[in-house]
Order: C-alpha cells, then structure tokens, then sequence
C-alpha cells in the first residue's frame, strides 16, 4: 500500500497556493515601477518630493516678504504697534505654511515658531516701557527670527529653488 499517493493532490494545492500568493505579492507589492503600457506611476502622496507645489512656494515667498517686513523695522519708539501687527502677520503665514508642509520641516518651522513667541514678549514689553532698557531685547529677538528663518529657508530652498537663501536681514535701531 502507499500512502504518499494520497499526499500528493494536497502537495498540488499547496504549491499552486504558494505560487499564486508569490505572483500576488510581486504583483501588488510596489506602484512605483511600470504599469500596463510601461507608463510610470506617480509616487504615493505621503512620500516627500524634491519639488513643490506652487502653493507651497507661493506661501514660502509671502513668508519670506512678511518676514524682511518684519525684521527691517527700525526699533524706535512709538514703533510698537507696527511691530505687534508685522508679528502676527508673520505668524499666520507661517501657520498657513506649516499647515502645507504637514510634519516636514517640523524642527524648523518650530525653532521659527520659538522665535517669533520669544519677540512677542520682547515686542510687548517694549510698548509697555519703550525705551532704552527693552529696545536691545527686541532688536535680539528680531535676530533670532531672522536667524531662524534663514535656517528654515535654506531647508525649504530645495522644495523651492526660485527663492533665494540669501533675503536675510538684519534689524535696525535708532
């Protein structure tokens, strides 16, 4: 009697299985090489790109503007009000762009964040007491935007060639 007779119709079944789930795999396992036709398929949406889209770099220069607005400011008295309102235009827009980007840039985009609180405090207690003793923390923590903002542009240069690395100022006092 021979029993591995019975064995081998279970063998079949299990080796078509196997291959049939290998051809599954191999068909299924990546969209990134050539479909039907030898067209290329885009790259799945939550890879990061070297490029960006137009908004992005549209809302990376209208950062870009709104900061040099910011930072050019001459801190002198009765300047305050302006520097609130540059301030929190520079914040929006950055929210605006942090939204786009999503996690990407998140270290920078948080060291500009920073900035921008710790001028918000220098920036009221300048219109609390301008004058000579709260004038130098501003115009630091100006630096420190202006700073932060480069490093964020130089990572964002690459998403955004168009848009020079080099509009860094420096803020001025009176």
């Amino acid at each position: 009697m021979r029993t591995d007779i019975s064995n081998k119709p279970a063998r079949w079944a299990l080796a078509v299985m196997a291959i049939g789930l290998a051809l599954s795999a191999v068909a299924c396992g990546s969209d990134e090489g050539t479909q039907g036709g030898g067209s290329t398929s885009s790259p799945p949406t939550s890879s990061v790109t070297p490029t960006s889209s137009p908004v992005q770099c549209d809302d990376v220069a209208a950062l870009r503007d709104s900061v040099q607005t910011l930072t050019t400011v001459t801190v002198q008295r009765g300047m305050a009000e302006e520097l609130k309102a540059d301030l929190a235009d520079v914040q929006a827009k950055l929210t605006t762009l942090a939204d786009d980007l999503r996690a990407q840039f998140q270290e920078r985009t948080a060291a500009l964040e920073s900035a921008l609180g710790e001028l918000g405090t220098a920036v009221e207690a300048f219109a609390a007491n301008p004058g000579s003793d709260t004038t130098p923390a501003v115009t630091s923590a100006l630096r420190e935007v202006s700073t932060a903002w480069t490093d964020l542009l130089q990572a964002l240069s690459t998403r955004c060639p168009e848009l020079s690395a080099s509009a860094t100022v420096s803020p001025t006092t009176s």
